[in-house]
């Protein structure tokens, strides 16, 4: 089954699996929404705090990268706390990795729970947003 597919749709496409997209969930965010337009008026781009953060996941990645490479291993799972009140974005953070994770990887998959028992998952890959 072949897909034919737009110039337009081609080139976002590329975009999407480019170098720069796969390793920067920061640069993806800056490029991927409209800030200060809309519900986002007012914002420049993620808060500093959000920021940081996935500069800080663009190091790791990069340095596991390496790592295997050279040493034919993966370092242990990317670990970051956020502890706040109400409203500082931490679901908006999540919701900006989830949509750089799914549109950089072809096949990419997300698990999440969030149920009464916080023990649901649900599974979901590319294929289910297109």
């Amino acid at each position: 089954m072949s897909i034919e597919i737009t110039k337009a749709q081609a080139d976002i496409l590329e975009w999407m699996l480019s170098d720069e997209m796969y390793w920067s969930p920061y640069r993806f965010a800056m490029t991927a929404y409209g800030w200060g337009e809309g519900d986002l008026k007012g914002f420049d781009g993620p808060r500093m705090w959000q920021r940081r953060y996935m500069e800080d996941m663009e190091s790791y990645l990069r340095e596991c990268y390496r790592v295997n490479k050279s040493e034919g291993r993966w370092p242990d799972f990317y670990r970051h706390a956020v502890a706040s009140g109400r409203g500082p974005g931490k679901s908006a953070l999540v919701g900006m990795l989830s949509h750089w994770f799914m549109s950089t990887r072809i096949g990419g998959s997300l698990g999440g729970g969030n149920g009464d028992n916080g023990c649901q998952w649900e599974y979901h890959t590319a294929n289910d947003f297109l």
